[in-house]
């Protein structure tokens, strides 16, 4: 059971950092920052390969992987444009 519960953690934690990294990767390009953008780029196939990995292993960890990528991108949006808005909008007009 705690085997399982390891596993179901390790692909919510990839998932979410997967999904932060590629944000990240996506405003370093819109930003003009090619270092910060290439190294995004080649750390995420590795991430999105382990959780392949893991969802192909143990198909139910596909909740946890599900729920990482939506907290990943509300972490990373929240923290970039700074509120919670559910109408789509920045503040940034």
């Amino acid at each position: 059971m705690f085997y399982q519960f390891l596993i179901w953690l390790a692909a919510f934690a990839l998932a979410a950092s997967s999904d932060c990294l590629y944000a990240k990767y996506t405003l370093a390009v819109i930003s003009k920052r090619p270092l910060l953008a290439a190294a995004c780029s080649g750390l995420l196939p590795v991430l999105g390969l382990l959780s392949i990995y893991i969802v192909i292993d143990h198909i139910y960890a596909i909740v946890p992987t599900s729920a990482g990528h939506f907290i990943g991108t509300y972490l990373i949006m929240k923290a970039h444009y700074g509120r919670s808005s559910s109408d789509g909008k920045s503040g940034q007009e």
